[in-house]
């Protein structure tokens, strides 16, 4: 047998590796890889100095006096300079974001239809409240509405913050009160997000179809691409097996009344469109 040498064995290492990364970030739920990738770009961005934070700021009348619409965008997306402080906001923006974004409360479209319509609805009553209340940014506060709406699902849960153990119903208030211990101070701005999450999960998306912002058909229509043979995709709201849930697999047959056949991990699965999104494309020539 040939032996390998060291180099050779190095740069298997290293496919490895980097194999492992992109299995990784491909099981991250499309919103939350872009929201957590663009939120670090902006940071660094601020940090080297490549644009001024106050470019960015949320300003009713920059945005629409000066025509400045960036900061529509902008205000969500810096979440801190590089510190300690923005490692744990990125672990909440990973950790809850995409827990909610794989199965977020039915509102009348799929998974990621659904989401992205909570999100938007969050976002306009955050940008609503900061502009009222004069707030300049509102990434964090949209995170704790996220992280509130999946409390509010699943208020018995069980969770774990920093080795504490609690239910779900307890968890932005001691994110809050946690946020306040590494701070020295409670901020106030960081009780918005739970409160429009709170108010708009009661309010308007806990009954599941005809509810009062429930998905409008063009937007679930929007966000439903069509999904074939060969297509890699997230399971989610698997009620018969939620094991699967969050798990990536590959489309093998369409069945009938808009059902896919999914293998993972060597066993098929008989799971419905909703329940699927996609997460990398087919390959060329094929149907």
């Amino acid at each position: 047998a040939r032996k390998v040498s060291e180099s050779d064995a190095r740069a298997a290492r290293h496919k490895i590796l980097v194999w492992g990364k992109m299995e990784m970030l491909e099981s991250i739920p499309l919103i939350t890889r872009c929201w957590m990738g663009l939120s670090v770009l902006t940071s660094a961005a601020v940090y080297f100095g490549q644009v001024s934070v106050y470019e960015l700021a949320w300003s009713f009348e920059a945005a629409y006096a000066h025509r400045q619409w960036w900061r529509c965008v902008t205000g969500f997306l810096w979440i801190g300079q590089p510190s300690f402080a923005l490692a744990i906001n990125l672990h909440f923006l990973m950790q809850n974001v995409r827990s909610y974004e794989l199965g977020p409360v039915a509102t009348g479209g799929s998974a990621r239809a659904d989401f992205t319509w909570q999100l938007a609805c969050g976002a306009v009553a955050l940008v609503a409240l900061a502009t009222w209340l004069r707030v300049p940014f509102v990434g964090l506060q949209l995170a704790r509405y996220v992280q509130t709406l999946w409390c509010c699902q699943r208020p018995d849960a069980p969770v774990n913050l920093f080795g504490f153990e609690m239910e779900a119903r307890w968890l932005p208030l001691a994110s809050a009160g946690f946020g306040a211990v590494v701070d020295g101070e409670l901020d106030w701005r960081e009780l918005m997000g739970a409160g429009a999450g709170a108010a708009l999960f009661h309010g308007a998306f806990a009954r599941e179809r005809g509810g009062l912002l429930a998905t409008p058909a063009v937007w679930a229509a929007a966000w439903d691409p069509r999904i074939g043979v060969g297509d890699t995709v997230v399971i989610s709201r698997l009620a018969s097996a939620p094991r699967y849930n969050g798990m990536l697999g590959v489309v093998t047959q369409e069945l009938a009344n808009g059902r896919f056949c999914v293998e993972v991990g060597g066993v098929e699965l008989s799971v419905r469109a909703a329940a699927l999104a996609p997460v990398a494309p087919r390959e060329e020539g094929r149907d």
